[in-house]
Order: structure tokens, then C-alpha cells, then sequence
């Protein structure tokens, strides 16, 4: 919004629009891949199954919120699902010191000078595993 003026109705339609269509597209993303891993995966579809019998078992009633909060390995396989397939990629962490992992290193470039560049203090994380 500019200087506090209100959105007009095409504006205020166009930003519900993309809300809507990004949640969308997300969840679908997320259960595709969750369906595509359990129907390779028959041993965890098994365990799914046998918890969906267990919390409904012949209940032909919706789901209440209480019976989904009981659905913990089905939580599970989704966010596993989510942590394998993330419908909206992103790296939010940053190295605050050099870390070795077994026989490999990653270092963090530390105030690099670059002539082009105006953040000549900024940190720069150097994605680089070296052989030590």
C-alpha cells in the first residue's frame, strides 16, 4: 500500500487471489509427494493404515480435531515428507564459525575485500567442503 491509500477492489482480489492459489499449490505439492512416497514405500503405507483403523476405526463420522492431533506417525510422514520435498525451498541458516564433519571442512569466509562490491565487511559463507 502507498501512503495509506486503500486498495482497490481489482487489487484487493488480485492479492486474495495469489493467497489463495500459494496455499493451494502448496498443500497439493505436499500430499502429492506424501501419496507418491507411501505408495512406494508399502511398509510405512502399512503403518498409516493401521493408525488410520486405530484413531477411526469403523467410524464413518468426519474427523474431529481431536482424532487428528492422535494421527502422530501420520505427522511424521509428512513432515519428513516436507523435509525431503519442500514445496517451498529455502536455506535460512548461517554459519557462525568453521565446522568439520569427519575428514571434510566448511570455513566461512570471513570480510573479504572485493573492489566491486559495497559490503566489503559482510560475511560471505563459501560453499566449498575442502579435503583435510
Amino acid at each position: 500500500m502507498k501512503d495509506d491509500t486503500p486498495l482497490t477492489d481489482e487489487e484487493l482480489r488480485a492479492q486474495v487471489d495469489t493467497v489463495m492459489f500459494a496455499g493451494h499449490d502448496t498443500t497439493s505439492i505436499g500430499i502429492t509427494w506424501t501419496l507418491f512416497l507411501l505408495g512406494n514405500n508399502p511398509e510405512y503405507q502399512e503403518k498409516v493404515h493401521e493408525e488410520l483403523k486405530e484413531v477411526f476405526g469403523d467410524s464413518e463420522s468426519p474427523a474431529s480435531i481431536k482424532e487428528i492431533s492422535e494421527l502422530k506417525y501420520l505427522e511424521r510422514v509428512f513432515k519428513e515428507t516436507l523435509r525431503m520435498f519442500p514445496s517451498v525451498p529455502i536455506v535460512s541458516r548461517k554459519l557462525s564459525e568453521d565446522v568439520k564433519l569427519g575428514k571434510r571442512s566448511i570455513f566461512l569466509a570471513r570480510k573479504r575485500k572485493e573492489k566491486k562490491k559495497k559490503n566489503i565487511n559482510q560475511v560471505v559463507l563459501r560453499k566449498i567442503l575442502l579435503d583435510v
